[in-house]
């Protein structure tokens, strides 16, 4: 299956440090007269870019939302499996909270949630998710509705997808969206 609705609407790329380093930079008279003023400083740094995922049982309970089940509904199972790779805690065993958003975190998380989003009830409460049910299926998860330039870029991220391969990478490319899962 073809996930790349996923990859473009949903998840981003951490950038480090600056963007670049400064050019050498000639002295100029004020920092001929000024010696306290640093050449070697770069004009602009980017800072790193940290994404913080929601806490496991924030995104466990907006996913039981979304499709109107309670979470200890047999189709989290899968999430609830996973929950200590999904970032999860249990102090009683050493297991401290990681609310990171790595790689193996992602597909963790999109693994996990491939049995909710082919559910009997998310295709019963979103019978068409990639098309008329799309914008009702967004803002049940974000809150929001999508704007025409998102439904344009859904539409040709979906091109060549059919039936239930167009509403599953649907499902997945918003429940795994950076608006849905990190805070």
């Amino acid at each position: 299956m073809r996930y790349a609705l996923l990859w473009l609407v949903g998840l981003t790329v951490a950038c480090d440090g600056a963007i670049g380093d400064a050019p050498d930079a000639p002295l100029d008279a004020e920092a001929e007269r000024d010696p306290s003023l640093d050449l070697n400083v770069p004009a602009f740094a980017q800072p790193a870019v940290q994404v913080r995922l929601l806490p496991f049982s924030v995104r466990l309970a907006k996913v039981s939302a979304v499709v109107g089940k309670p979470s200890t509904d047999p189709m989290f199972s899968e999430l609830l499996r996973r929950r200590y790779q999904l970032g999860d805690y249990d102090f009683a065993n050493g297991i401290v909270a990681d609310n990171q958003w790595s790689a193996s975190r992602m597909t963790n998380w999109v693994d996990a949630l491939k049995p909710v989003c082919a559910s009997a009830d998310m295709v019963t409460r979103f019978p068409d998710l990639a098309g008329r049910d799309l914008d009702a299926f967004h803002k049940s998860a974000t809150g929001r509705t999508l704007t025409q330039d998102e439904l344009v870029v859904f539409g040709e991220a979906l091109l060549g997808l059919t039936g239930a391969e167009r509403d599953t990478t649907t499902c997945l490319a918003v429940l795994s969206s950076l608006e849905f899962v990190a805070q």
